[in-house]
């Protein structure tokens, strides 16, 4: 079995909550980032298992094991919305950028 659909499939689960956090720099309902806390921890999660499982540079793994603290929705992290702003855009950033290296392999 080809490893394509794997990495296909795990370009879609970092372009997705990317996608969501660009978003989350405008105003949205109070459920939109309910709803972002738990795709960009899932997401996270699931990449740095991934990174793990298959022997990637172990800074996606931190990387992503630090994302998926930050927004967790069990027990959030609570800060300004000037502060969020910044972090969303980076984060997306760092979802794009895993995207992109998986997309070179």
């Amino acid at each position: 079995m080809t490893d394509v659909p794997n990495t296909t499939l795990i370009r879609v689960i970092a372009l997705v909550p990317a996608v969501m956090l660009v978003l989350a720099v405008f105003q949205m309902p109070y459920g939109f980032y309910t709803l972002l806390r738990l795709v960009v921890t899932i997401a996270a999660a699931v990449i740095a298992w991934h990174a793990v499982s298959k022997s990637e540079k172990p800074i996606w793994a931190v990387l992503m094991g630090l994302i998926a603290l930050l927004f967790n929705p069990i027990v959030p992290v609570y800060l300004t919305r000037e502060i969020w702003f910044f972090i969303d855009l980076v984060v997306a950033a760092t979802f794009v950028s895993f995207a992109v290296t998986q997309a070179k392999r």
